[in-house]
């Protein structure tokens, strides 16, 4: 099944619970969403789905209020640049309101991420890292191993704040589930999964989440069946803050961590201190420049797959 179309139909389910609201820009139907997860919505559920004026800023303020009223909120922002506009309510209220005042704010933030689609400098960047590290503030990423609800009634039921981060390729991905290519095994949980070739003993790990699992469970396969490379590929779900377990799920004396997100003051440093004592590790992300609309220069600025492969091979290998 589709991703997007596993998202849509979960969506219905959350919304059986009459607490549920589901706001953002042009969300009711006909259009539902930029991206169509919230198409047929507002129709079984007109007056709890509701389409918002376009300023992110007054109506994640809105979702904010209505968590405090008792509700369960999904806010969602057309694309995630524009979580900019929403900093002032998420960090300094809403985050501040659930730590200082000890209250429960059921509310998500979630918004579509990521490049490789030709969308220009302004529509194509992983700016989650933003959002790290914020007290009372949580940041989590679906990927296609995921349940998307599962992983958002835990965030309602956490009560905390969260950015919840999903990477428009993988609306039009298929999702993957108990397996992968009849080789791969693949144990879930919601703050992480995992995904080994059974009995074998990984040279190295690949640590990631969101948009580029696809990619890194494609080349854990590419790279044993052409080259007996044993990989481990360690997914995050929840990014920020990171969870206790990912330290004893790595089973390789090497990471290479991937994102897609600009590779400095990111994810990626934050999980590698994790390891500085104990394992060999590298990181790997966009580089430090604005990401253009034509396939060259996003190229030139979003890891290549391609690119990781020689990197692995030359450092197993070598």
């Amino acid at each position: 099944m589709l991703f997007a179309k596993r998202y849509n139909q979960g969506l219905f389910e959350l919304m059986k619970d009459k607490s549920t609201y589901f706001l953002g820009e042009d969300v009711q139907d006909p259009y539902g969403g930029a991206f169509k997860i919230s198409h047929g919505l507002s129709s079984a559920y007109p007056l709890r789905v509701l389409s918002m004026p376009m300023s992110e800023q007054s109506f994640v303020g809105f979702g904010i209020g209505l968590a405090l009223s008792g509700a369960r909120v999904l806010v969602e922002i057309m694309f995630s640049d524009f979580l900019t506009l929403t900093a002032d309510q998420l960090i300094n209220h809403a985050a501040k309101f659930h730590k200082l005042y000890d209250l429960s704010i059921p509310l998500v933030i979630r918004t579509p991420s990521g490049g490789y689609r030709g969308y220009g400098a302004t529509h194509s960047q992983s700016l989650e890292k933003l959002f790290f590290g914020i007290p009372g503030l949580d940041v989590w990423a679906p990927n296609i191993l995921s349940d998307p609800i599962i992983l958002l009634e835990e965030c309602l039921k956490s009560g905390t704040p969260t950015v919840f981060i999903e990477n428009k390729l993988d609306y039009q991905r298929e999702m993957i589930e108990g397996e992968y290519k009849n080789l791969l095994e693949i144990q879930f949980s919601p703050l992480l999964s995992t995904i080994r070739i059974p009995s074998m003993i990984p040279q190295i790990s690949l640590v990631t989440y969101g948009g580029m699992v696809q990619g890194a469970l494609d080349l854990m396969y590419q790279l044993f069946m052409e080259e007996e490379i044993v990989c481990e590929v360690i997914v995050c779900q929840c990014l920020s803050p990171l969870p206790s377990s990912l330290q004893t799920e790595v089973h390789s004396p090497r990471i290479l961590i991937i994102e897609e997100g600009h590779q400095d003051f990111g994810w990626a440093s934050e999980v590698a201190f994790c390891f500085r004592t104990t394992k060999d590790v590298k990181r790997i992300g966009a580089k430090m420049d604005v990401i253009g609309a034509s396939l060259m220069q996003e190229q030139s600025v979003l890891p290549q797959w391609d690119d990781i492969e020689k990197r692995i091979k030359g450092w197993v290998l070598s």
